[in-house]
């Protein structure tokens, strides 16, 4: 996610053209500025002023065209260098690693809603990865502006769809755990109350039963 630290921002040839290109611009303004202060000398020396105001404006355009050319071989799709695209692309890099991550985590669960809530939110992460994949490779500086709109909706449907997803698990295994409640409780009521209300333990066995009553009452307790 970080690869883009190790890249410059500006490549060592744009960094050069560059300060070039500013020592140009300063003598361009030095050059105009003697030809504004030039008002009182005669013509031959005005035409030296104005001659040298020329040959630097004219040298500060041509650097300025080797910039441009510069700057243009240094993009990467429509970003200004590597440096910009590394840091743009990391972002879909990564919901794409994660989005994977998540669907090979979903096989390795054996409980159904949470294999949904898992694949869910891989879709989620997938869906926008693509969308940053398109907006890096578009040939121009920005997608098209029903391509926004419609990865909203999409966006929406599937966060609300998640939304529900995950709802839906949590309360089902709220169901789960209150119906595990419910019988244990009727266990241990059957175990303390009823086998002795029915008559299931015999006089001569019932010191044994409740040692082993205890026992694994104890051992249960002990591995919650």
């Amino acid at each position: 996610m970080f690869s883009h630290v190790f890249v410059p921002i500006k490549s060592t040839e744009l960094t050069k053209i560059t300060k070039e290109y500013k020592t140009l611009l300063k003598e361009r303004k030095s050059q105009f500025a003697i030809l504004e202060n030039a008002q009182q000398v005669n013509s031959t020396e005005l035409n030296v002023h104005l001659s040298n105001y020329i040959n630097a404006n004219k040298q500060a355009s041509l650097k300025f065209k080797e910039v441009s050319q510069v700057k243009a071989n240094d993009k990467v799709f429509h970003f200004r260098n590597l440096n910009a695209f590394l840091y743009q692309s990391s972002i879909f890099l990564v919901l794409f690693l994660a989005s994977i991550l998540l669907c090979i985590s979903a096989k390795q669960i054996e409980i159904k809603e949470d294999q949904r809530v898992y694949k869910s939110i891989a879709f989620v992460f997938l869906t926008i990865a693509c969308y940053y994949i398109a907006w890096v490779v578009y040939p121009a500086n920005d997608l098209p502006y029903y391509m926004y709109i419609f990865v909203l909706i999409l966006t929406a449907i599937l966060t609300s769809s998640l939304s529900l997803i995950i709802l839906n698990a949590i309360t089902s295994k709220e169901n789960t755990i209150q119906r595990y409640k419910n019988s244990i409780h009727s266990l241990f009521s059957f175990i303390y109350k009823d086998v002795y209300a029915k008559g299931y333990i015999n006089k001569d066995k019932d010191i044994e039963y409740r040692k082993d009553r205890v026992r694994l009452t104890k051992e249960v307790l002990d591995n919650e």
